[in-house]
């Protein structure tokens, strides 16, 4: 059964018709709405605490006694217009799929504010609100925006599986409490610009779906990451002007490129810090590859005379070059199977060419196999994997080229680094 409510009248009538109320031993009654089995349907704009003439009349309700305290509890109620909820210190609660089809107005609160099981359709809006008592959002969905800039939690703020579909900004939000985004969804990016948390960020089994951006948080509290799982996301951007920088963290909800290194820096220090080494290991990876990302975007300073643009040049490109031999040759110290690959690879391409560089042995073809001389070939490339061979290692090597002594010291070059990698990587959970 479904009840249209137009107005304070109307609600005060269905009140006075159907009420339950408990009392306890403070003499506070609430006041429950749907919770026997009806649906309400509000077609004006809600405001909570209700009017001083509709709170008159809930005083002259003779339950029990005066009514002195009331809180008021809504379930499976759709409100079709704009809801406001000003501070005020009763208990106010939304249960069981309360649908909110326009904008929702949360100027503050003082007392202890409930929403679980809800839907916001519109705008919600919590822009410059304190709120001093604690706030849940269990298991509801921020269809349209969520606006939380320089909103104050003063306590307990609950996103319990809570889903932001839209891209969403904690800017100059103060969580001066616990707050818990415990598997919590984030559809689109989500940046904690200027964010502070003073006691705990709980992040336990938390989804970002597309980017996270934690890299201008105020954190003198702790993080908790158990089961949060961030992987790598492409959606991020280089800026160099400020003004365009500090408008896409704090409006558009674009995370620029070093914000991105910076998140996963932060994260990797912090599961350091906690031992726990094999998550960490993950971030640090993501870190450096963003790194190695990050300088394709150079531009050399215009400023500089030739030398100094060349030393700049190089300097990028060799930090490019050692950032991508790391990630190729053991992941940045997370694969010892990589590293394993990385040696008999690399040292087989520079032994084939060293042996091609001699006068004992050359390249018959692909089609004549059988005249292969893989026996000793086998046992020459096993001395070659050894790093510190001698260049006789092969008979007669003063009949070998220049070019022989160059590759073969080459070839002793990359077969050591690879294998200093992958003592590197077995050494991970040092």
């Amino acid at each position: 059964m479904e009840v249209t409510i137009s107005n304070e009248k109307d609600l005060l009538l269905e009140i006075s018709n159907y009420i339950r109320v408990n009392r306890d031993r403070t003499a506070t009654y609430k006041i429950t709405l749907g919770e026997n089995g009806k649906k309400y349907r509000f077609k004006y704009n809600f405001s909570f605490p209700l009017s001083q003439e509709a709170a008159n009349a809930l005083e002259s309700f003779k339950i029990e006694g005066k009514l002195k305290k009331y809180e008021f509890d809504f379930h499976r109620c759709i409100f079709e217009e704009d809801v406001q909820i000003n501070s005020h210190d009763k208990k106010l609660s939304f249960y069981d799929n309360c649908i909110f089809e326009k904008g929702t107005i949360l100027n503050g609160y003082k007392g202890v504010l409930t929403f679980s099981k809800c839907k916001f359709k519109g705008e919600f809006n919590a822009e410059n609100a304190i709120l001093s008592g604690k706030v849940k959002f269990w298991e509801s969905e921020f269809e349209s925006q969520a606006n939380f800039r320089n909103t104050t939690f003063n306590e307990l703020v609950d996103f319990w599986r809570a889903t932001f579909h839209k891209p969403t900004i904690f800017y100059k939000t103060d969580f001066l409490n616990t707050v818990v985004f415990s598997a919590a969804t984030f559809k689109e990016n989500v940046l904690f610009t200027y964010t502070r948390n003073e006691k705990l960020m709980l992040l336990r089994g938390t989804k970002a779906e597309k980017g996270f951006d934690f890299s201008l948080a105020i954190m003198p509290g702790k993080l908790g990451l158990f089961e949060f799982n961030l992987e790598d996301y492409k959606d991020v951007k280089y800026f160099t002007d400020e003004d365009e920088y500090e408008k896409a963290v704090s409006e558009l909800a674009i995370i620029p490129i070093k914000n991105k290194r910076e998140t996963f820096r932060i994260l990797k220090d912090i599961l350091e810090s906690q031992k726990n080494l094999s998550e960490s290991l993950k971030y640090k990876a993501i870190e450096k590859e963003i790194y190695r990302n990050e300088l394709k975007t150079f531009k050399n300073n215009s400023s500089l005379n030739w030398w100094g643009k060349l030393k700049n040049w190089s300097n990028n490109r060799f930090e490019r070059f050692n950032l991508w031999l790391n990630k190729w040759s053991n992941d940045h110290g997370n694969s010892y199977g990589r590293a394993f690959f990385f040696i008999i690879i690399v040292g087989w391409i520079f032994f084939y060419c060293s042996l091609l560089l001699t006068d004992r042995f050359y390249f018959v073809g692909f089609c004549r196999i059988s005249e292969w001389d893989f026996s000793k070939g086998f046992k020459l490339y096993m001395e070659y994997l050894n790093p510190i061979h001698k260049f006789d290692y092969i008979e007669e090597p003063t009949k070998s080229s220049a070019w022989f002594y160059l590759f073969d010291f080459l070839g002793k070059t990359f077969v050591g680094y690879g294998i200093y990698q992958f003592i590197q990587a077995f050494r991970k959970y040092k």
